[in-house]
């Protein structure tokens, strides 16, 4: 009788284990399609596939897991987060958010916040400069977003992208790497294809 107690307390535990593992097994599937690695970082945290220009990150957004996909992209014209209906020629302003410090007045005292609003005029041209020297036109980047059913993007340090849950699909993996690389400069995207 004892034992079959146990044996009930544990089967949460050796669930979990199991799914953890098959998790391992399909990131490292995975990453070695992409001619990547697989970052292992242990049992209660998702591992990442990480490549020379890209990164896949699994990470936990509220009681969800989120796989995030970020490419390198040097000089980018600051924080932005874009819709893919900005990509619409021509662009959609109302699609397109920078990161900006809002001040709120809290009893005696001002915050200061941080949070996305519409671009100023000056981010709006440093944005279509940088977008400018990508290396496809803007159609192409907008069937490319629409196909890899990519609906949000962010550009910060590097240029990214997230979908719900844990995607191991190489397929889709590598169109979303292919997408976001679409839209960096044309010098950077030659230099992340190799």
């Amino acid at each position: 009788m004892d034992g079959l107690f146990l044996a009930f307390l544990a089967l949460p535990f050796v669930f979990y284990a199991f799914v953890v593992q098959l998790r391992r097994m399909r990131l490292r599937s995975a990453a070695s399609a992409l001619d990547a690695e697989y970052a292992d970082h242990g049992w209660f945290r998702a591992g990442a596939i990480v490549a020379k220009d890209f990164e896949v990150r699994i990470v936990r957004a509220g009681k969800t897991l989120r796989t995030q996909v970020h490419v390198n992209a040097p000089d980018t014209p600051g924080r932005f987060e874009l819709a893919a209906d900005f990509f619409r020629e021509p662009p959609d302003w109302k699609h397109a958010k920078s990161l900006q410090t809002h001040s709120q007045r809290v009893f005696f005292t001002a915050v200061s916040m941080q949070g996305y609003g519409p671009p100023t005029e000056a981010e709006r041209a440093s944005l279509m400069h940088w977008l400018g020297r990508g290396s496809a036109p803007a159609a192409l980047r907008l069937q490319a977003l629409n196909d890899a059913r990519i609906r949000k993007l962010e550009l910060g340090d590097d240029i990214s992208t997230s979908f719900c849950g844990v995607v191991t699909n190489v397929a889709r993996l590598q169109q979303a790497v292919a997408t976001l690389r679409l839209l960096l400069p044309r010098a950077a995207a030659q230099g992340s294809a190799r």
